[in-house]
């Protein structure tokens, strides 16, 4: 007869082990000196984006925003000035023409014929001797002749 079969046991599991804290990295196979230098910092691949960044957009909106206003401004400003401008130049108009009106009335009420008819018509007379007196001003000096 054979043997009975025994029963085996396993050894007990004993937990990983944990790596030390202070563990130095091993070190390269080729020293530095032997490697090429850079003279920039190797630069960091970013992956690319699909889109637009939500920043962006509200920058751009808010400066598509200012400069749609601002020429808008400009624009209400030299239509508002441009009123202005024709308003005066139509006063100007008028004024130089009420100034030759005026200048032709004051040259016919100065005249000397004009003068002597109302005159005459009030029984004035022409003096016989016409004596001139003239007044010194103050404040100058002028000799007065007797």
């Amino acid at each position: 007869m054979s043997v009975p079969a025994r029963k085996i046991e396993r050894a007990p599991t004993l937990p990983a082990p944990t790596p030390p804290i202070h563990r130095r990295p091993a070190s390269p196979s080729r020293t530095t000196a032997a490697r090429p230098r850079t003279s920039s910092p190797p630069r960091l691949r970013r992956r690319a984006r699909r889109g637009l960044h939500p920043t962006f957009m509200v920058f751009a909106s808010i400066v598509i925003v200012v400069l749609v206003v601002g020429v808008v401004a400009l624009n209400a400003l030299f239509a508002q000035t441009a009123f202005a401008v024709h308003s005066m130049q139509t006063r100007l108009a008028d004024l130089s023409e009420q100034h030759d009106v005026l200048a032709t009335e004051e040259a016919g009420l100065s005249s000397p014929g004009r003068i002597a008819a109302w005159a005459e018509r009030y029984q004035m007379v022409l003096p016989d001797n016409v004596v001139i007196l003239r007044v010194p001003h103050f404040g100058r000096r002028t000799s007065v002749r007797r």
